[in-house]
């Protein structure tokens, strides 16, 4: 964990009240008896503030020693939001001291101090399980971002103070720009908690027998079109769904077969409701296939089309070809039924079985031949009772009972049997038929469930749930057992509008919205969500938020089917922490313009335009305390009719107002026509017509800087949130106040140091031009044409005023030159010329030491670069080389040869542009040159 720089700053007590305005409400709005912000430091961790609620265990300034396994080590450690919703199911938690203070539940997120490290966290704990909506995090993270913003004034506040003390003490010391930093606090309103909830009534909608039939079912109409069949039916004929949908059932008979049949069958219906016959089809690869076919006319609202089931009775076509003699009547039906037929002698074995014995049991019928039923039974009970019911009336049906499979599994059975008798009366055998009903007791089992869970469900629901017609009244046709918990009344009430409509329970003015809405999603049958107000039985308003849908036979509309719920709570909770956002939003927008802005008229017109918006009083004042004249000056003002600007002013210990104010306190008055009010404090408050006065005075460091002011019109009530709102202003007023005189000492202090350093690189100028007695004036020369050159070149502000210091200290590398080089009246020799072309470079070993002056080291370091790159110190080409240290080059080269040298007599005006032209692309850039000579041409001789 990086050192924390915060650790050397103390917390004004300003910012402390602050965070506790926030930690208390942050611990009412998670509704929860621990809220903190905890401080770090290198060995310990600190409570530095805790919420004032009850049950809360943790005390402001308690320490804990790190390597606890604490909540908020994790948090620090990972940088990250943590949420425990109960530490007791999670083994990672069960030493961790806060658990041993019943604080088993905790969410936290870290506190950054501006350069990146852990300043500590913003958590809050519960002695039981919480879980919470993304909102509700999400509105922690926006109080976290809030925190970190006051560190950023926190830290920028005490830095102006640091840099005044610095400047006041040393102006002659090198001094460090300030840098101001600012995070951006991106506040988004708290999103709507989502709530959603389903119900439906519980229909089970069977499908017909024919989608779960293990033959060929296929519905026709009048015209022989099929208009519906089965999964069985598109395997048996090889076709797809969509390809039969689109056929007529001759289209699928052999051509010998087409016509033939149709109107025997249609007489047959007409007169019998159905019949059954034997047919041949085409598969669609052309193979044939031979048919049992049962066809019945349907009724009711399917009246017109016909049911015709098919069974493919190829295998029992070829078998008919061997055993038609023996066993023709036995096969027939073996091979017709999914049931499984039996016969067993009147001892329990089985004499014989219907192949279908195999699909439910896995024995195939010649093993079970000759074996007793009792083998099979899973429970011996039950088949006692079958035999007792036989005995007692010769026959059973549907009687259940339990099979046992091949595997081991067992099957629930069906069975309806009868004794056989003999001639003389003697039972000599048992016949019957087997049904494999396991899953249809199985889906009995689910539904009995599912309809017990529905009706739990139904009771416990917190609102309703609701089945109603689509008209004026919304009359309700089902209301689940929540309603007289919701509105007041019993569902008998409202069902069919037996005492009251629905709709007359909804607010008036939210009627017809309500209608707009569920009409728009009903036109695209869509689902709706709507909030709205209902009138309870005892006349109470609540907000409820509906979900429902509209429940459709194609496109009509049958009814509404939906749930409605309870949202007065969330609503109020959500329009709290809206008002407190709006709040907050606003000390935001404050605390920027404090940072952003040292004009304290565009900062206060911020500030007092949210007092007079959020606070809603007709007007308000801010006054500076002046402690030369003794009095309260007014710096800003909004919402007074009159222009005098005196009207707020007070003057210090006179009057009840000014006493206490200087004594630090906040001073409410209800009423100024009421009470011993000294006039001297508010001497045209009658012409105004305010009635109501509070004053807060402005500290901040423990020095009273100035006094908020609020009038109003008509009674101003003083609440506790009020209060507190109005306090944190006056501390954000308190701090621009502050902020702004630091700064204009810091000002000050800055011109006092400029004015100071640019004396003393004049100083070194002069210097230098007293121990080189032949360029005497050329510093002052070149000084002036080089900025107006620049200026035509482009430079402006700061830079140019680099440029003028770097012209002046050019040859400031000389003053390391010894004399007797630097003042040799001949020219140079090479040995000398090295040396003397020394000097650059130590002007940038001087120069780049003094942050002050770096800005200013293009000229001196480069100015004897070339164009062509055969300059020194560096060899730099064309543009590589600054445009100051170019355009001074030009300068220079000008100054020299226009001044007399002792090896040679100074050059005329027209030898010397002839040779700054001549070592234009060379020596010199061309654009620069041009620009000289334009100015030369302007301006004449200079000298």
């Amino acid at each position: 964990m990086k050192k924390s720089e915060y650790q050397k700053h103390a917390v004004p007590e300003g910012y402390m009240e602050k965070w506790q305005k926030t930690i208390n409400l942050i611990a009412e709005i998670f509704d929860v008896p621990t809220a903190l912000i905890m401080r770090v430091s290198p060995e310990e961790i600190e409570v530095l503030v805790s919420s004032l609620t009850e049950g809360n265990p943790y005390k402001p300034h308690e320490m804990a020693d790190l390597g606890t396994g604490l909540y908020c080590e994790t948090v620090m450690a990972e940088q990250a939001q943590l949420l425990v919703p109960n530490a007791l199911d999670d083994p990672d938690w069960e030493n961790n001291p806060d658990v041993k203070l019943n604080m088993i539940h905790y969410l936290g997120v870290p506190l950054i101090w501006p350069n990146g490290s852990v300043f500590g966290t913003l958590c809050i704990l519960d002695n039981k399980t919480r879980r919470y909506s993304k909102a509700y995090e999400k509105l922690l993270h926006e109080l976290k971002g809030i925190i970190e913003g006051d560190f950023n004034n926190l830290l920028y506040s005490q830095s102006l103070e640091e840099h005044k003390v610095e400047l006041e003490n040393q102006v002659e010391k090198r001094t460090a720009e300030l840098k101001i930093t600012n995070n951006q606090l991106d506040v988004e309103l708290a999103e709507r908690k989502q709530a959603e909830g389903a119900l439906r009534e519980s229909e089970v909608r069977y499908r017909t027998l024919f989608e779960h039939a293990n033959d060929a079912i296929f519905l026709e109409n009048e015209n022989d079109e099929i208009v519906d069949i089965n999964r069985q039916a598109c395997e048996l004929m090889g076709y797809t769904r969509d390809e039969l949908l689109g056929m007529t059932v001759p289209e699928l008979q052999a051509p010998e077969i087409r016509g033939k049949k149709g109107t025997v069958i249609k007489q047959e219906m007409k007169k019998h409701g159905g019949s059954v016959f034997e047919t041949v089809n085409i598969h669609h690869n052309g193979t044939r296939i031979p048919l049992e076919v049962s066809t019945a006319a349907m009724h009711g609202q399917d009246a017109g089309l016909v049911l015709t089931i098919v069974r493919d009775i190829t295998e029992r076509k070829e078998a008919e070809k061997v055993l038609r003699e023996s066993e023709e009547r036995y096969r027939n039906i073996y091979e017709r039924v999914e049931d499984v037929i039996y016969e067993t002698d009147f001892t329990g074995r089985f004499t014989g079985i219907s192949p279908s014995i195999e699909k439910h049991s896995g024995y195939r019928p010649d093993e079970l031949i000759g074996r007793n039923v009792l083998d099979f039974y899973a429970d011996q009970d039950e088949y006692v009772a079958l035999n007792e019911a036989m005995e007692a009336d010769g026959s059973v049906n549907d009687f259940e009972l339990h099979l046992k499979k091949k595997n081991g599994e067992s099957i629930i059975a069906s069975i309806t049997a009868h004794i056989v008798f003999d001639e003389g009366g003697k039972p000599v055998k048992t016949e019957g038929v087997l049904r494999d009903i396991t899953e249809r007791k199985q889906a009995d089992e689910t539904l009995r469930e599912s309809e017990r869970q529905l009706s739990t469900l139904m009771a416990n629901l917190p609102g309703i749930a609701y089945r109603c017609l689509n008209d004026a009244n919304w009359t309700m046709e089902f209301l689940s057992s929540g309603c007289y918990a919701l509105t007041g009344y019993q569902s008998s009430e409202l069902v069919d509008n037996n005492d009251i409509a629905y709709a007359d329970l909804i607010h008036p003015a939210d009627q017809e919205d309500v209608w707009d809405k569920v009409q728009a999603a009903l036109d695209t049958q869509s689902p709706f969500e709507i909030e709205y107000r209902i009138i309870t039985a005892n006349g109470d308003q609540k907000y409820v938020w509906e979900k429902g849908s509209g429940v459709f036979n194609g496109k009509q509309l049958l009814f509404l089917e939906g749930f409605i719920t309870d949202i007065t709570v969330r609503k109020q909770a959500l329009d709290a922490i809206q008002q407190y956002i709006k709040q907050l939003d606003a000390l935001r927008e404050i605390d920027q313009a404090i940072i952003n802005s040292f004009d304290l008229s565009v900062t206060m017109n911020i500030l007092l335009d949210y007092v007079i918006s959020h606070l809603d009083v007709d007007a308000v004042a801010v006054l500076k305390h002046n402690e030369s004249t003794q009095t309260f000056d007014l710096v800003h003002k909004q919402g007074f009719c009159t222009q005098e600007d005196q009207l707020t002013n007070l003057r210090l210990r006179r009057g009840q107002v000014g006493k206490e104010i200087l004594r630090r306190n906040s001073i409410f008055i209800p009423d100024l026509t009421q009470g011993e009010i000294n006039p001297f404090d508010f001497p045209d408050y009658a012409l105004e017509g305010f009635l109501s006065y509070y004053g807060v005075p402005l500290i901040t460091r423990g020095a009273l800087v100035g006094v908020l002011e609020i009038f109003h019109r008509s009674a101003l009530d003083s609440g506790v949130e009020r209060d507190e709102y109005l306090q944190m202003l006056a501390g954000q007023a308190a701090i621009a106040i502050n902020n702004v005189a630091l700064f204009e000492n810091l000002e000050r202090s800055n011109i006092k140091l400029l004015e100071a350093y640019d004396a003393t690189i004049e100083g070194w100028a002069q210097a230098l031009e007293l121990r080189d007695m032949e360029t005497e004036g050329h510093s002052r020369r070149v000084v002036k044409t080089t900025v107006e050159l620049a200026k035509m070149l482009g430079f402006s502000g700061s830079d140019l005023t680099h440029v003028r210091r770097g012209a002046l200290l050019h040859d400031i590398g000389k003053m390391g030159i010894p004399d007797h080089i630097l003042q040799k009246p001949d020219e140079l020799n090479d040995d000398e010329r090295q040396v003397m072309e020394m000097h650059p470079a130590l002007a940038y070993e001087w120069l780049s030491s003094i942050e002050y002056l770096r800005p200013a080291m293009d000229i001196p370091y480069y100015h004897h670069e070339k164009w062509d790159g055969t300059g020194y110190p560096r060899g730099l080409k064309g543009e590589q080389i600054p445009l100051a240290a170019r355009i001074f080059a030009v300068v220079d080269v000008w100054d020299a040869l226009r001044s007399d040298r002792a090896y040679r007599k100074m050059w005329s005006r027209e030898k010397t542009l002839a040779y700054i032209k001549k070592q234009s692309g060379t020596h010199l850039d061309p654009k620069v040159v041009a620009a000289f000579l334009k100015y030369i041409e302007n301006e004449g001789e200079f000298r």
